[in-house]
């Protein structure tokens, strides 16, 4: 692959349940509809999905896409750091969150452009606490973050979790979005089960 190029990227797996033929990724842009020319298009050569993804649960979410084309780093275009296997958050850490979801919970249209949002990243303890449904179980390759101001929202799955210049976490699923009490749920790059998944398939 020639340098300052990228020819995979990493998102949620249950929300590119699809064909390659039918998957395309657009990297490079901040805008959706109006100006969706922007930016650069790629298809899919090969999809890969966590075999031990279980979608009652939402554990292992993961996949790896390696596209058609590689991807020329640019000012929108940039690879990312990944976490060492076992690398843990500090106390008080906080990530971004960026994605075109919708603004609040039940909106019918999704945002036009890029939104980014600064949230606390919570400890899975702390995040056990506030999820104590027994049908609701915050597994050790889930990370939590959000407060009460925001977090992900629909159509945000798959997107970046961004803490110290390293991608920490995948958007995942949530009971609700913004909602007090309940912090977004995102798959955590670091655990051994994602981070060594990641290894296997795009060898970083």
């Amino acid at each position: 692959m020639p340098p300052n190029t990228v020819a995979n990227v990493f998102c949620s797996l249950h929300s590119i349940r699809l064909g390659t033929w039918s998957v395309r990724v657009r990297a490079g842009s901040t805008w959706t509809f109006m100006l969706n020319w922007m930016g650069t298009i790629s298809g899919v050569k090969n999809i890969w999905y966590h075999s031990k993804f279980d979608f009652s649960s939402m554990d292992y979410d993961v996949s790896v896409l390696e596209l058609k084309k590689s991807l020329k780093f640019g000012p929108t275009i940039q690879p990312i750091a990944l976490p060492a296997v076992g690398e843990e958050l500090a106390q008080g850490a906080t990530g971004v969150v960026s994605g075109w979801g919708t603004l609040s919970q039940g909106a019918l249209l999704t945002a036009f452009h890029l939104r980014k949002l600064e949230i606390p990243l919570w400890t899975k303890d702390e995040c056990t606490k506030l999820y104590k449904n027994p049908m609701t179980l915050v597994t050790e390759n889930m990370l939590c973050g959000g407060n009460f101001e925001g977090d992900s929202c629909q159509g945000d799955s798959g997107g970046p979790v961004v803490s110290q210049g390293k991608l920490v976490g995948i958007v995942s699923w949530g009971e609700g979005c913004n909602n007090p009490g309940k912090p977004g749920i995102y798959s955590k790059v670091s655990s051994n089960a994602i981070r060594s998944f990641i290894k296997e398939h795009a060898n970083l």
